[in-house]
């Protein structure tokens, strides 16, 4: 249940199921304590998040690659680059191996803040350690480009996907911000 109402976005009924497992002498798991965290996450209340990652490490529990991934995540919707940074470094350090979701928060988070040299180096990163780039990777770069203004590097992102409805939509919204759109994308 504290899964059902994290992804619903309701962080005080999964706070209360939480509680109500633990009332009945049920202890927490990673997945839950990762599911309540998820709730603080969609909720923005990262402090409440930290709160738990806290209760976490008291209890000696350790954090999963998706807990990181979410607090990342969290961080990043919020705009605090650095603390999405720090729990990424960390994911790092206690992970033998990331995956293409913590890569993609991270990259969405240096996007989301114009920090385009940092979300390539992420990405060239991230394909060196051989996890391939989702899509929506390459979506996230294009808009943080159109963010930025930088048309000629949406459209070497842009050259490096297949034909894709969603890219070529989010390409005509990019150039339609800039005023113009090339004749070889309509």
């Amino acid at each position: 249940m504290v899964n059902y109402y994290a992804r619903r976005g309701d962080m005080h009924r999964a706070r209360e199921v939480f509680e109500s497992m633990r009332a009945r002498g049920i202890e927490p798991t990673s997945h839950v304590y990762t599911n309540l965290i998820h709730a603080y996450a969609v909720g923005r209340d990262m402090e409440e998040a930290l709160s738990c990652v806290r209760k976490m490490k008291d209890e000696e529990i350790e954090m999963t690659l998706v807990t990181y991934s979410i607090l990342v995540w969290g961080f990043a919707k919020v705009g605090n680059v650095e603390a999405a940074d720090q729990w990424f470094k960390e994911a790092k350090e206690r992970h033998t191996s990331l995956n293409a979701i913590i890569y993609g928060n991270i990259i969405y988070a240096h996007c989301q803040s114009s920090n385009m040299d940092q979300a390539e180096a992420l990405v060239r990163e991230m394909e060196e350690d051989g996890i391939d780039a989702p899509i929506d990777i390459y979506h996230t770069m294009m808009d943080g480009y159109t963010m930025i203004g930088n048309e000629d590097k949406c459209l070497v992102v842009f050259d490096r996907l297949k034909v894709h409805t969603h890219t070529k939509v989010l390409l005509l919204r990019t150039f339609g911000k800039l005023e113009f759109i090339p004749s070889e994308c309509v």
